[in-house]
């Protein structure tokens, strides 16, 4: 038996990090009305971020309120997520994978 293949990307230039999440979120949607039709692919998505942090759950906005102006004030992204885990760097020279997968 084989497997489906995976299709993948590599992103060369470091992308926004919104950006790259909205990206990711309409794959995932045209994936799962593929997966009605039994049509779908998984994907693997390779990329640098430009310089962002990002805050999970665990940490709410009064905690991260002098943190967020301090991070913005040198230039670097800031991003509220859904994910667990706290404060995250992502940044050039960083490779990030996204799966986005049928389990």
């Amino acid at each position: 038996m084989s497997l489906p293949p995976v299709f993948y990307h590599y992103f060369q230039t470091p992308l926004p990090y919104t950006r790259t999440l909205a990206l990711q979120e309409r794959l995932h949607q045209i994936q799962l009305s593929a997966r009605r039709t039994s049509s779908h692919h998984d994907i693997l998505l390779l990329l640098q971020h430009r310089p962002v942090y990002t805050a999970g759950r665990r940490q709410n906005a009064e905690e991260l309120a002098a943190e967020r102006t301090r991070l913005t004030q040198i230039g670097a992204d800031f991003a509220t997520t859904s994910r667990g885990g706290q404060l995250t760097y992502h940044g050039p020279g960083q490779l990030v994978g996204y799966p986005l997968l049928d389990l």
